[in-house]
């Protein structure tokens, strides 16, 4: 898409948006604006200025630099993002990627995008390990399991660092939400605060979830189940009694079925009864 915004752009104010782009991003960025705009800046002290596309109003700037920390930024609303792609799992492996984050957390608003899925990440790692020809068959599946443990080490040190990384299906997803998330950086709403406050949860709205997880056991069933027995225990109590000692006519009065009563006392019990 672009650097969208719903509202006019005189609305905007008069300062234009200029997002610094690595001059490495030039593909990433030339096929969003190829795909959606149909303009492209070949040179790279240029500027790609992006119009109108359907009803949504466009307005902003690109500029290609050669950047020191991240692959996108405006430091003057302290944005930036890193991007990654195939190149995730080596800059993994070589502990660059970290270096890297710690360098773009100076702006307050920055993010780690990956432009592939996580399940298409674990086959391009898969693909390089069965590739292998000087491994067994044991050493590469025990090398595959070690990668992935090490791909799911290294997704909750970037979660503890302050950057969950977010996967995006491909890199037209990935350009689209980069650029969400640059207009919404820039826009100075306060997003801290919650918008509208829940409701306190009741006894019975906790009960209900609870009867509700049970399988099989819609929201009528478990309404008749708390107004006769009052509580889950009492509830949990009274299913268990029926399942070891079957009263047919409680159970069509309560609405409760063979088949909902043996999935309450797998999900109570396991298979021990």
């Amino acid at each position: 898409m672009g650097f969208v915004s719903e509202k006019p752009a005189q609305s905007l104010g008069s300062d234009m948006m200029t997002l610094l782009v690595d001059h490495r991003e030039h593909d990433m960025m030339k096929k969003l604006v190829k795909d959606y705009i149909g303009k492209y800046a070949p040179d790279a002290n240029d500027r790609i200025s992006l119009d109108k596309i359907g009803n949504l109003q466009i307005a902003s700037h690109v500029k290609f630099v050669q950047l020191e920390v991240g692959d996108y930024a405006d430091p003057e609303h302290g944005f930036g993002v890193e991007r990654k792609s195939d190149d995730l799992w080596s800059e993994i492996d070589s502990g660059n990627l970290f270096a890297k984050l710690h360098e773009l957390s100076q702006y307050p608003h920055s993010y780690l995008i990956i432009d592939q899925s996580i399940e298409e990440i674990k086959r391009g790692i898969m693909r390089r390990v069965f590739m292998k020809n000087n491994l067994t068959s044991a050493q590469k599946n025990a090398e595959y399991k070690r990668r992935m443990m090490r791909l799911s080490g290294a997704i909750a040190s970037c979660c503890i660092r302050g950057f969950p990384p977010v996967f995006c299906t491909n890199k037209n997803e990935a350009a689209q939400l980069i650029v969400r998330l640059y207009y919404k950086a820039r826009d100075s709403k306060d997003r801290t605060e919650v918008s509208a406050t829940r409701p306190t949860a009741t006894h019975k709205d906790r009960a209900m979830r609870v009867l509700l997880s049970y399988p099989n056991i819609g929201d009528k069933t478990a309404e008749k189940l708390l107004e006769h027995c009052g509580t889950v225990d009492e509830v949990n109590k009274l299913l268990t009694k029926l399942f070891n000692k079957p009263n047919k006519l409680l159970m069509r009065k309560l609405g409760l079925n063979q088949r909902q009563l043996d999935g309450a006392i797998v999900v109570l019990y396991g298979d021990a009864k």
